[in-house]
């Protein structure tokens, strides 16, 4: 199984449906985060893994615009790698029943972890991308999504008294 504790603010709508553990923040306004393991990441380096998506990005998505360089972070306690994108997206609209198409940025943090490599993907339309940023990364207090991400080991009971989230 997974071995990750995803924790979100308890304002955002856990969902797990498709099969990936992750949560959106309203039917409104379509911020999501979702954490996967990748099965096509076997022995790469998390650099080496970036440059797959990269490419594959490149070939599938529409209009895909890497942003920043890489930057260093931590996740779950872990040395992971930051990256930022944009691309266009067609989701479909409860207030008006259609498709619509829209430019989103996305947020894609890698680490590696048992020999597995694990994303944690932040996506939100660009007006909205920047209003959720610090529920994401995190405040002074260090309150925030990938602060609190956990693997396995790394929990502790008091973890899950945070009142700054649901568990997924």
């Amino acid at each position: 199984g997974d071995c990750f504790l995803l924790y979100v603010p308890t304002q955002w709508v856990p969902n797990t449906a498709s099969g990936v553990t992750g949560a959106f923040y309203s039917s409104v306004d379509a911020a999501s985060v979702a954490v996967y393991v990748a099965d096509d990441a076997g022995e790469l380096t998390v650099s080496d893994y970036w440059s797959l998506c990269n490419e594959k990005y490149e070939k599938e998505l529409e209009e895909y615009k890497p942003i920043d360089k890489t930057e260093k972070i931590v996740l779950g306690g872990q040395s992971a790698e930051k990256r930022v994108f944009t691309a266009k997206k067609t989701v479909y609209d409860e207030t008006t029943k259609k498709n619509v198409t829209a430019t989103y940025k996305f947020m894609q943090v890698m680490a590696k972890y048992k020999g597995e490599m694990y994303i944690l993907l932040y996506s939100a339309t660009e007006e909205n991308y920047e209003k959720h940023l610090e529920t994401i990364e995190g405040n002074s207090e260090d309150a925030g999504i990938i602060p609190y991400f956990r693997f396995d080991e790394a929990y502790k009971a008091e973890d899950g008294e945070k009142e700054f989230s649901d568990k997924v």
